[in-house]
């Protein structure tokens, strides 16, 4: 796994553990080495100084609403797609009993994982290979025309997908929500994206470059309210602005001036068993 790779993936975990009053999570910097907290310090300094509050409220946000979800539509199994060094599975597991969990990312990536889990299963008394941590690439799965179908085992599945998709090809968005209806079971999925009012944001037009093209075809950063609903679908959705999702976890907002955040907003959608 490249330098690069091991960093940007460390990123998240380093700015969850520095706002933990509203992330709840305490560990997750044992996870990043001295390298990326360098990196992900810069990052937060020149470029985006509320980096990590927006990370700590997604992932609460994640957190909860994926609670919420499992309990609200009897979710049996939970996957994330694209993963990277997120702690979501071990805090579930300590809220919700009898879910089983499926960790998937790129192989490296996946690697990376288990290499950094060890140390902190041991640390931490927990035995992280009860998440499987399964390969899983997104973009080649489009490219084959794949299923999400082995990643559900026939039962009622949450998917997680937490700050992947301004990475994927837009054609890969259009195969992933097209393939959830057609699962034959209930599933939900949450994911964040950007709507398109974000780019008169002075820190949206800073990090932008680096969202404009991906290894496998254009990506699409920016979405309106009608062109997400068109990928997505309109019923059964929740869609909520992290500005909103702070005021949920916080009594001092920090995040109210749009021009000082890249304004993400947090969507779930319900698929229903298809009826027989």
């Amino acid at each position: 796994m490249s330098v690069e790779s091991i960093v940007s993936n460390e990123y998240t975990a380093y700015y969850r553990s520095i706002v933990p009053e509203i992330s709840k999570d305490f560990i997750s910097g044992e996870l990043c080495s001295s390298q990326g907290a360098k990196f992900a310090k810069k990052f937060q300094r020149e470029v985006y100084p509320l980096v990590a509050r927006h990370i700590s409220v997604r992932s609460r946000y994640f957190f909860e609403h994926s609670i919420e979800l499992v309990k609200r539509h009897r979710i049996e199994r939970v996957v994330s797609l694209g993963v990277g060094l997120s702690l979501l599975s071990y805090w579930m597991s300590k809220r919700v009993n009898n879910l089983k969990f499926v960790d998937t990312d790129l192989e490296d990536v996946i690697n990376a994982r288990r290499e950094r889990f060890e140390g902190l299963g041991s640390k931490h008394k927990t035995d992280f290979s009860k998440f499987e941590q399964k390969p899983f690439d997104l973009i080649a799965q489009d490219k084959a025309d794949g299923s999400l179908s082995e990643l559900t085992k026939g039962v009622p599945t949450l998917f997680v997908m937490e700050g992947v998709s301004f990475f994927l090809p837009l054609t890969t968005l259009k195969w992933l929500f097209k393939s959830l209806p057609s699962l034959d079971v209930t599933s939900a999925f949450l994911f964040d994206y950007w709507p398109d009012y974000v780019t008169t944001s002075k820190v949206y037009q800073s990090i932008n470059k680096d969202y404009e093209e991906s290894d496998s075809g254009k990506v699409k950063a920016t979405f309106s309210i009608d062109e997400i609903d068109q990928l997505t679908g309109r019923s059964n959705v929740t869609d909520v602005e992290v500005r909103e999702a702070e005021k949920m976890f916080s009594d001092r907002p920090e995040m109210g001036n749009a021009n000082e955040i890249v304004a993400a907003r947090f969507r779930s959608l319900v698929y229903e068993k298809p009826k027989s």
